[in-house]
Order: C-alpha cells, then sequence, then structure tokens
C-alpha cells in the first residue's frame, strides 16, 4: 500500500487502493487496525485476539 496505492487495472483505471483497505478496516469482524496495534506493540496476547476469526 505504502509503495504503490494507486494500482492501474488492465484498461488504465487507477483503483485507490488505501480507500478499499479503509473499508475493508472498517467492516464488522475485520480488525487490521487492531491486529496492526498489538503487532506494533509486541503484544502477544492482543494481536492473537485480534488475529483469530471470529
Amino acid at each position: 500500500m505504502r509503495i504503490i496505492p494507486v494500482h492501474k487495472t488492465r484498461t488504465g483505471d487507477r483503483v485507490e487502493l488505501q480507500g478499499i483497505l479503509d473499508e475493508v478496516d472498517k467492516t464488522p469482524g475485520v480488525m487490521l487496525s487492531a491486529i496492526k496495534t498489538a503487532f506494533e506493540q509486541k503484544d502477544n496476547i492482543a494481536f492473537t485476539n485480534a488475529y483469530r476469526p471470529r
């Protein structure tokens, strides 16, 4: 996402990947931000709880 935030399709259309990721992260049951925070804080328990499917 940081390296290539905009993807170009075969037809030349541009797709903003960050917007897609933001919406996925807001989806109930998908806790990407919780996983990222737990990973950055090196909190194994929080990471396991956030990563485990519900």
